[in-house]
């Protein structure tokens, strides 16, 4: 602890009048006390107590008595004892100054270095930054760069891809234009990416693949066209035939109702032989054969139905023809009567009742023209006619009643006779949306269906239908393959193939209202027509 000195002054003021007393202070503790306070540096920092201490000390060596001398010896001892303190704490002070100097110097030299080991780190990490910044730049541009190329790759394998169903979609035929500049610019795309210009690479192949879809597109399109063609030409041709067989057994029947049996048995063996080999060509798919084969059988049974019409005139040369004109009315009148059966049994249509009707009024102009071999001919042969027409509709209308009363009560069916005969509409969420695998919920009711037709040997229609919902074109698309579905599925359950034929309308025949989620379920159908209508008989 460091005290000022006026404090020290008055402690030894105290002390002094504490420890006075009547004994003589030696002068040379006077002296000593002064040499203690010279060694502490008195003359440099208590110069004036130091001064006060020596004059004391001289008048108390001069002093007379020894009181005096002990007074003034006392005294100097104490100016000696205050110098010395003074110093002391002078010194000390001036000690701790420096001292604290040094170490601030110090310190200062300890900052000065730290500061510049730290400008040195400081410039070390900045110079570390840089090459990061350099090194993240350059990593940056790579990343970019692998980016750009990924994205290219990318691009180039959806184009492809695309590409690939655009070549199984036909369009190398179907589209060759579009299909041929988007492979080019695919093998361009693929180059550019060799090269390392990555951003070109993938607007070359973005373009292949826009290209590619467009090809695909316009080939999925022709390809239907060209599937509706042939579905056309294949009905045309089955209703060529069919209708060329019915012309070609009702001229037969006519023939035989002349008597062709025994008039001209080669000749009608000839033209049942061509008829035969007609249904067998239909009923293995043979269509065009069936048809060429049909139209054949036709004409020969045309021609077989004049020659026994010659030959049946020929007999009636002796008769009277009182007799003939009788024959002929009874005919006619039999004739008619038959139609008007058909008539009223809703039969009209048919190729059988058209021959026949051609027949009665024939025979009717030829009666009225006094030909009456003529106009028993003609009667003959439209009664004949009338009567299959009826006997095929009542086979007809039998097969009708077995069907509906096979998958009667069917649930999610229903059942309906038409002009073409009996359709069987099966609605509902059958397939999943957007597939053409019919639903296990649903197998159940196909396998009644198929039970039920199996032993059928009529032609069967089997059309499939969408709602409104997506995409027109792909809606079509869907529908033909939900039929093709339906028609394998009966295939497998032992179904004629050659009776069976699958087609597709997409949305454009709607049976309800598209505008809520019951009318959409609705229209969500396969339907099957089994068409019993306008044929003789089952070929």
């Amino acid at each position: 602890m460091i005290l000022r000195a006026s404090t020290v002054l008055l402690l030894l003021a105290l002390m002094g009048c504490a420890a006075k007393a009547p004994v003589e202070p030696a002068l040379p503790e006077a002296e000593e006390a002064v040499r203690r306070a010279e060694k502490a540096g008195a003359e440099r920092y208590a110069r004036v107590e130091l001064s006060r201490a020596k004059g004391l000390i001289e008048k108390a060596s001069q002093a007379g008595g020894p009181g005096e001398r002990s007074e003034l010896a006392a005294r100097a001892k104490l100016y000696a004892q205050v110098a010395e303190i003074r110093s002391l704490y002078l010194s000390t002070l001036e000690r701790l100054r420096e001292v604290r100097s040094e170490r601030a110097r110090l310190a200062l030299e300890r900052m000065a270095e730290r500061i510049r080991e730290a400008e040195a780190r400081m410039r070390l990490a900045e110079h570390r930054m840089r090459l990061a910044e350099k090194e993240a730049e350059r990593a940056r541009e790579e990343a970019a760069r692998e980016v750009a190329r990924a994205r290219a790759e990318t691009a180039i394998s959806k184009a492809e891809l695309l590409l690939k169903l655009a070549r199984e979609a036909g369009a190398e035929s179907l589209s060759k234009k579009l299909f041929s500049s988007a492979s080019s610019k695919l093998d361009l795309a693929k180059g550019e990416l060799k090269e390392g210009e990555y951003d070109e690479a993938e607007r070359l192949a973005a373009e292949a693949e826009a290209e590619a879809e467009k090809a695909r597109a316009e080939a999925l399109r022709k390809a239907e066209a060209r599937r509706r063609e042939a579905e056309l030409r294949i009905g045309e041709l089955r209703e060529k035939a069919v209708r060329s067989m019915a012309g070609a057994e009702a001229l037969i029947e006519a023939a035989k109702s002349l008597g062709a049996q025994e008039l001209i048995p080669s000749k009608l063996r000839e033209a049942s032989s061509r008829l035969e080999e007609a249904r067998k060509a239909m009923a293995e798919g043979r269509l065009e054969e069936a048809a060429s084969l049909a139209a054949r059988a036709e004409k020969e049974a045309l021609n077989l139905q004049r020659l026994a019409q010659m030959r049946w005139r020929e007999r009636l040369i002796g008769r009277a023809d009182e007799e003939i004109a009788a024959q002929a009315k009874d005919s006619l009148f039999k004739a008619e009567r038959l139609l008007k059966e058909a008539d009223r049994r809703g039969l009209g249509g048919s190729a059988a009742l058209l021959k026949a009707e051609e027949a009665v009024k024939a025979a009717r102009e030829a009666l009225g023209r006094g030909e009456y071999r003529e106009a028993w001919r003609s009667a003959e042969l439209g009664a004949a006619l009338a009567e299959m027409a009826i006997d095929a509709a009542d086979e007809a209308r039998k097969a009708e009643d077995e069907i509906i009363s096979e998958l009667s009560g069917l649930e999610g069916v229903e059942l309906l006779k038409t002009p073409r005969g009996v359709l069987i509409r099966v609605s509902g969420d059958l397939f999943p949306p957007g597939g053409s695998e019919i639903r296990k919920a649903y197998l159940g009711t196909f396998e009644r269906i198929a039970s039920a037709l199996k032993g059928c040997p009529y032609p069967i229609l089997i059309e499939g239908h969408t709602d409104s919902s997506g995409d027109e074109e792909e809606n079509l698309k869907l529908s033909f393959l939900r039929a093709v579905r339906v028609m394998e599925f009966l295939i497998k359950r032992g179904l004629d193939p050659a009776r069976l034929t699958a087609t597709g309308y997409g949305e454009s025949r709607p049976i309800d209202s598209n505008a809520t989620p019951e009318g959409r379920r609705r229209n969500r159908r396969v339907e099957l027509i089994v068409l019993t209508r306008g044929f003789l008989r089952p070929f």
